[in-house]
């Protein structure tokens, strides 16, 4: 009886672990990336604007200090030899903004892409919590490297939305009939791998639920809170863009005091 008893909360374990672990893929591999793309969307393309006027006023900061300090000296200056200079020393802010400006791109044809229907979603769900079952470490640790390769697989094709891969794996483990049970040595020490294991996944989803991009879910399904961060966002473009008319105003008027 004792033996029955334990074997039944080892496996009440396990079944928690697996819904865990699963529901941490499902944050890391689908939903985190759903947020991120559908984020930079909606509000990427202004971002992408305040950071471009943001190169732009420290590049203009940059060359009103070179020009005040050639001024302060009486140097003679070349103004395109400053400009040229000032592009060299922001070449990896010019890189990361065209880097952001490709994520954008690919965020849009993310979107614009077909997705599963509802069915598949809850089809390829449902078969990769049995793999998981069946397969992850965590909760089988005599795991063979078939079944470790497998595994990883299964984590690529749910990550890609590949229904087809997912259910063949699925029946390919049941045709093998791969066992799930492995020998309980030590009812304690099994229980208590069990509980850290979970508690380590618990943890690592919190991590998930309190960082970008998860945290930015708020402002897609929100639709005040979405007008607000626009708002918000365009209130910041617009100090940069005034920012940046003063810094050329300025830049034009030591220009033209040099020159008189």
């Amino acid at each position: 009886m004792a033996n029955i008893k334990q074997a039944d909360e080892i496996n009440k374990l396990k079944e928690k672990l697996s819904k865990i672990i699963l529901e941490y893929d499902n944050l890391r591999l689908v939903e985190c990336v759903n947020i991120e793309n559908y984020y930079m969307v909606n509000f990427g393309y202004i971002e992408c604007k305040i950071y471009k006027y943001y190169i732009e006023y420290l590049k203009l900061k940059e060359k009103l200090k070179l020009i005040q300090y050639y001024i302060n000296l009486k140097i003679k200056f070349n103004l395109e030899e400053i400009e040229n200079s000032i592009e060299e020393d922001f070449a990896e802010y010019n890189k990361e903004f065209e880097k952001k400006i490709d994520d954008l791109n690919k965020a849009i044809d993310f979107v614009q892409a077909d997705k599963l229907s509802d069915e598949d979603q809850s089809e390829i769900k449902k078969f990769y919590y049995k793999i998981i079952k069946k397969l992850h470490p965590d909760i089988n640790p005599n795991a063979s490297e078939k079944e470790k390769e497998l595994l990883d697989f299964a984590i690529k094709a749910y990550k890609n939305g590949d229904v087809e891969k997912i259910r063949s794996i699925y029946y390919l483990i049941i045709e093998n009939k791969y066992d799930d049970n492995y020998l309980i040595e030590n009812f304690d020490d099994t229980k208590n791998k069990l509980l850290n294991m979970i508690k380590n996944f618990e943890d690592k989803i919190f991590i998930i639920k309190s960082s970008y991009p998860y945290t930015m879910k708020k402002y897609l399904y929100n639709e005040n809170l979405k007008q607000e961060k626009i708002i918000d966002l365009n209130i910041t473009l617009k100090r940069y863009k005034d920012v940046v008319d003063q810094m050329k105003d300025e830049i034009s008027n030591r220009l033209d005091e040099m020159n008189e």
